[in-house]
């Protein structure tokens, strides 16, 4: 009954209407709604009368599924974009990019351009199109970061040099291919070691949306998100490059 399209099985959207009667004891009566027991301890309660939780809500929508990627959503517009980091992720990500730039301890960090190539799951996407074909390559992605650098500098009159890559490709020659470009990496080989196992996406996330441009990868939701972020709290330059075939982004 809350299915974006009614009854459907195959549809994994719901919609915030459909779900705000659960909050109300008469329609939670009337349905014969009854709790689940607790894994472990097997308890059943009713829903608090004064807050409301849901655990999951990335396919709850107002209007049409996905909608976190249109400017009108109102999951962003009303939420996401107020929420901001914590002062100890950004100090702790502005210590990475800063080792990564070899930034010295008195030098103010530079701007950056930040760059989330998602590859990894994405490979199955591909079908029967072979993955060389179907990520973008490396001059895609080079010519979306010239387009955000001269907006910038046209918007802005700044001129950013440094371009910060983010990705869970784990080719080393693709990576040297960075390099290539002239770009910088991040070094997470003791992130994980050092403050946990959610901590190289944390990081990685903080500087993608520190940035005065980014360049993200198509229907990637971190890569939404983070061009949000740039646009709503920097007014920053954004592209998202598309890929799936041989010259899917050719503009």
């Amino acid at each position: 009954m809350v299915k974006l399209i009614n009854r459907f099985e195959h549809d994994q959207h719901a919609s915030f209407s459909s779900l705000a009667p659960f909050g109300f004891p008469e329609y939670r009566a009337e349905y014969g709604i009854d709790p689940r027991a607790s894994p472990i301890k097997k308890v059943k309660l009713p829903p608090d009368e004064q807050m409301l939780c849901y655990d999951y809500l990335y396919y709850v929508c107002s209007h049409q599924p996905y909608e976190f990627d249109h400017d009108y959503s109102p999951a962003w517009l009303m939420v996401g974009q107020y929420m901001h980091w914590t002062p100890r992720i950004e100090n702790l990500a502005d210590s990475y990019v800063r080792k990564a730039l070899g930034t010295h301890d008195n030098d103010v960090t530079p701007p950056w351009i930040g760059i989330h190539i998602r590859h990894g799951d994405f490979a199955n996407w591909c079908g029967i199109v072979p993955v060389a074909d179907c990520f973008a390559p490396m001059s895609v992605i080079r010519r979306r970061v010239e387009e955000v650098k001269q907006e910038i500098l046209e918007r802005k009159g700044i001129v950013v040099n440094h371009v910060i890559m983010t990705s869970d490709e784990r080719n080393a020659t693709w990576w040297e291919a960075v390099t290539g470009e002239g770009w910088y990496g991040i070094d997470h080989s003791k992130t994980v070691e050092l403050y946990g196992a959610w901590y190289p996406l944390l990081i990685d996330a903080v500087i993608q949306s520190g940035g005065e441009g980014f360049v993200g990868t198509d229907r990637s939701t971190m890569s939404i998100l983070a061009r949000r972020r740039v646009q709503s709290w920097r007014d920053g330059a954004v592209r998202i490059f598309k890929w799936g075939r041989l010259d899917a982004d050719n503009h």
